[in-house]
């Protein structure tokens, strides 16, 4: 694999990690201003900086992640939770040596902070955590 599509490839990821967590948010079919700022915040302290791959626009990939949140922000309502960890899990599986324990790891705790920052998890975002860990652990 050259340079070339090994940064495609961590763009990507990070665009369907930020679909991951929007999903995490949308479980209740609602977005709260606490969820939306926790992504900001668990993006700043678990995402920024760890991976200095830059994406086609010379900016760090991890960016992605907050790119596609918010532009699915405005887009949500045509969006299905489900449909997006399908997506997730396919590529995943296409793509799983990019996937180790410790990307996993921060994938979930980021999605746990990000489904616990409004009023605590509820029984949707719980599901949704569900299927994360069980897509992570295959």
């Amino acid at each position: 694999m050259n340079q070339e599509d090994l940064i495609d490839i961590k763009t990507r990821a990070y665009q369907e990690i930020g679909k991951l967590f929007f999903a995490v948010a949308f479980a209740d079919k609602k977005i709260h201003a606490n969820e939306v700022k926790q992504l900001q915040e668990t993006y700043r302290k678990a995402w920024l900086h760890k991976d200095h791959t830059a994406d086609e626009y010379g900016e760090e990939a991890t960016h992605q992640i907050e790119i596609v949140f918010d532009y699915l922000l405005d887009e949500h309502e045509e969006i299905n939770s489900m449909d997006i960890l399908d997506e997730f899990q396919e590529f995943k599986e296409a793509h799983p040596s990019f996937f180790t324990s410790s990307l996993k790891k921060r994938i979930l705790n980021s999605a746990i902070a990000i489904a616990d920052s409004y009023a605590g998890v509820n029984k949707s975002e719980l599901v949704t955590i569900a299927k994360i860990s069980e897509i992570l652990k295959s």
